[in-house]
């Protein structure tokens, strides 16, 4: 059992910072050899280390209230991005070193539950409400093509948001966006600093993948799902805080989002900082690949030759083993559209090499579909713009042809 001590955050103008310590019993022979001499030595026979997490806020004052010192360490500590995640651990104890919300406890305990983890929380708790006064539109910006179309959307709609991004990297083109340097690099300290800008609207950028279900939940679901977003939403208004947690681009696949961003945005797509330059990695084939089924270059950020490389690698690993979609199958909708991509166009010339050892079975029609299901409250202003690109499943000539995630 992993027990974890949350001690009180530091607070200031600029800093909002925690500290937790992390005991772990010995689960292996050697790791009880190495906890017998440690006792012997006049040690414990527990493993210790400590993590920290928060952000500090570079050009604006952070509006700290009693209520985020709950929120914040459960949302980081029970989510998969948190100290269990991959390390081979399922339940913890999270021992508070001050009292927190009981509803906000309990929240996180279920929460952890949808994510396959075993908590328990220990140390007072009290029963209140925040009050805080929400307003306008808040978008937690990541510079990449999600959090760029959803903000050429917003000021397009009249509904111009404060942006609120973690490095200030991201929003070279953008003055006046509020920036906050994360402490730990994990999604948490990435949404918190705008989440607590008190939008009375709050976006997240997230495409099709962050709504596809699975259980236990893979590690984007509680981000980027509309159902998880709501049941946020409803912790907030318990606690007296009127704000409504989104993902616009939920409905779309990646490939759609990347068009809309480069056809209706241009001085937005101009500055986007998905990936970084010539990265070995999938996510940049993925950008590459979504940029090309479009027509829109991508040599900025993958050349030729890497395009290649990753192309082969990745038709080499998806043929051989079709089924591995990565940690609880998080990849799963990624990994289709690129092989709906990859099929689409096997014509290029890029893939004549490849064109004979792509199956048939990877052919794809819903990456070029709107799936308005998975939201079915989202704001009618952003369906109207995405329908200038793109229908509904609903409303595609051949329904059964397309296919439906599960939500």
């Amino acid at each position: 059992m992993l027990e974890i001590e949350v001690l009180p955050p530091r607070k200031t103008d600029t800093v909002y910072e925690y500290q937790c310590v992390l005991r772990a019993g010995p689960r292996t022979a050697r790791e009880v050899l190495r906890g017998a001499r440690s006792f012997l030595a006049g040690g414990t026979f527990r493993c210790c280390s400590t993590l920290r997490f928060g952000f500090e806020a570079v050009n604006y004052a952070i509006r700290h209230d009693r209520c985020w010192d709950s929120i914040y360490p459960l949302m980081y500590l029970t989510r998969n991005g948190g100290p269990l995640f991959n390390s081979h651990r399922d339940e913890a104890t999270i021992v508070f070193r001050y009292p927190i919300l009981a509803a906000v406890r309990d929240f996180y305990v279920g929460r952890a539950a949808n994510m396959g983890l075993r908590i328990e929380v220990e140390g007072s708790v009290y029963e209140s409400t925040a009050r805080l006064g929400t307003d306008g539109h808040v978008l937690a910006f990541g510079g990449g093509k999600e959090s760029r179309m959803i903000l050429g959307a917003l000021r397009e709609l009249g509904r111009a948001p404060v942006i609120v991004t973690a490095g200030a990297e991201n929003v070279r083109d953008l003055p006046g966006a509020l920036v906050a340097n994360s402490l730990s690099g994990v999604l948490a300290d990435r949404v918190m600093p705008a989440l607590m800008c008190l939008g009375r609207h709050f976006y997240f950028g997230s495409g099709l993948g962050g709504a596809h279900r699975r259980s236990p939940w893979q590690q984007y679901f509680d981000w980027g799902s509309p159902q998880a977003l709501r049941e946020l939403s409803a912790l907030l208004a318990k606690l007296g805080i009127d704000m409504r947690a989104e993902a616009p681009a939920s409905v779309l696949p990646y490939n759609m989002v990347q068009r809309i961003l480069f056809e209706r945005y241009p001085q937005l797509y101009r500055h986007q900082n998905s990936v970084p330059k010539d990265e070995r990695s999938q996510k940049n084939l993925h950008v590459a690949l979504c940029k090309l089924h479009h027509g829109i270059p991508f040599q900025d950020h993958c050349h030729e030759a890497l395009f290649a490389e990753l192309v082969a690698e990745f038709v080499e690993q998806q043929t051989s083993k079709p089924m591995d979609f990565g940690y609880r199958g998080h990849r799963e909708i990624i990994n289709r559209e690129m092989r709906a991509i990859i099929f689409a166009r096997r014509s290029d010339p890029r893939f004549g090499a490849l064109r004979s050892r792509i199956p048939e079975a990877w052919a794809g029609p819903w990456i070029d579909y709107i799936h308005a299901y998975v939201a079915p409250q989202l704001d009618e202003g952003f369906l109207k713009i995405y329908r200038e690109y793109a229908c509904p499943v609903d409303e595609a000539p051949s329904p059964d042809a397309v296919w439906r995630i599960e939500i």
